[in-house]
């Protein structure tokens, strides 16, 4: 019984640090996205004057932008498997069945349940705020990056310890 609170405690933790980990990345993409657009139009108008020397910094700077873009987008990847985990958690090490007996396990095991549908949802969110993000002047999609940590790992892009995001 202590067991499972202390196990649903930990998970409503790690839950609420994943939905900060997504709020971050929305700030992120909200930022780098405002960047973008000033840095883009100033690069076309540097080109378009003749100022090149300038031009080839704006356009790093646009690049570096980019990449902290896709890094959000892989912290979205990352913070999906672990949900992926804690439902796993959940069903395995955790099943209704387990907390019957005990009204403030079941309380927490429903609280762990609603977490891990909003953070599924402000990962729905923050998808499809990123997914017409523009990178080298074309849009990419979300959808080819990695959507559990399995393929995240494939990808080497896991930055998660033991489900904890390091992001």
């Amino acid at each position: 019984q202590d067991l499972n609170r202390q196990v649903l405690v930990y998970l409503m933790q790690h839950l609420e640090s994943g939905r900060d980990t997504v709020e971050l990345i929305n700030r992120r993409f909200k930022f780098c996205n405002s960047k973008l657009d000033t840095m883009r139009a100033e690069l076309q108008e540097a080109k378009d004057i003749g100022l090149n020397d300038l031009a080839a910094d704006l356009q790093s700077a646009v690049c570096k932008f980019e990449d902290m873009q896709l890094d959000a987008k892989k912290g979205l990847a990352c913070t999906r498997g672990d949900i992926q985990q804690v439902e796993h958690v959940l069903q395995k090490v955790v099943p209704e069945k387990s907390t019957a007996a005990d009204a403030d396990a079941q309380i927490m095991r429903t609280r762990v349940r609603e977490l891990v549908d909003n953070l599924a949802k402000s990962l729905d969110e923050a998808d499809t705020k990123g997914k017409n993000t523009s990178v080298n002047g074309t849009n990419t999609k979300v959808d080819n990056l990695p959507k559990s940590l399995d393929e995240a790992d494939a990808e080497g892009t896991n930055n998660s310890i033991n489900g904890a995001v390091t992001k």
